[in-house]
């Protein structure tokens, strides 16, 4: 398996593993050196979207397109897009909002309880 050159030695301490952006960096050049030690050379294309059409096209043996490289996702814009637009994430904001709203009411109805409780008691031993 490809993936288990990327993997820290332990893989039961996978979840333990401090996940610093260094160690995302590292994993991701690991997985990549893996990918290029596995792969031969002639069926394997390590290509960058700035490159356009040209690099992917000769690499596939195909005629390069009239229309312009695509790249839609410039600076993350796209997930930005992607988590104004989605019910899922609206559905979780809600739902986040209606138990932070129910905690905060617990918490007062607990803080009342308590009080009268603590007073009653106070009450019946003067």
């Amino acid at each position: 398996m490809v993936r288990c050159a990327a993997m820290p030695l332990d893989p039961s301490n996978l979840y333990k593993a401090k996940r610093s952006r260094e160690s995302w960096i590292s994993q991701y050049v690991l997985h990549n050196a893996a990918v290029k030690k596995l792969v031969p050379e002639d069926q394997l294309l390590v290509f960058r979207a700035s490159q356009g059409w040209q690099a992917l096209c000769k690499f596939l043996d195909k005629e390069v397109p009239g229309a312009s490289y695509p790249i839609e996702n410039v600076a993350g814009q796209k997930i930005d897009e992607m988590m104004e637009n989605n019910e899922f994430v609206d559905r979780i904001k809600k739902e986040f909002s209606a138990g932070l709203l129910w905690t905060g009411l617990l918490v007062v109805l607990f803080s009342v309880f308590s009080a009268v409780l603590v007073q009653n008691l106070m009450n019946r031993n003067v």
